[in-house]
């Protein structure tokens, strides 16, 4: 999978990871279809970033659930706005070290979404 890049798509590469909406990743994708390596992160990009919107859309969803309950709602939603608060920071600062190295050079692995997006790859 390693074909040389230059500095332009080794830094698109690796903006792929914390671009919002992952308009990096869909840019990479549509105008470098031969480079598989950029195909590579931006497949890699776009899923986690996919699986990051779901976890926290799941995580709101059950924050709200929390928040109704009697008496502890207040306490719970404070906790739980916090917790998704952090969250979404740690996942941010993830997708940064991700991007990282790219930039290095490196291959970044993220468990269960590399081994989804090696598919799209290959095709």
């Amino acid at each position: 999978m390693e074909e040389k890049l230059d500095s332009t798509d080794q830094l698109l590469c690796a903006l792929a990871y914390p671009a919002p909406l992952a308009i990096v990743a869909i840019i990479l994708l549509v105008t470098k279809k031969e480079n598989r390596t950029c195909r590579y992160h931006a497949f890699n990009a776009l899923f986690a970033q996919i699986a990051g919107y779901i976890l926290f859309i799941a995580l709101g969803i059950l924050g709200y659930i929390l928040g109704h309950i009697p008496v502890l709602g207040c306490i719970t939603g404070v906790i739980w706005g916090a917790i998704t608060s952090i969250g979404g920071l740690a996942f941010f600062v993830y997708m940064i070290y991700l991007a990282l190295e790219t930039y290095k050079g490196n291959f970044p692995v993220i468990p269960y979404v590399t081994d989804f997006a090696k598919k799209y790859v290959e095709e």
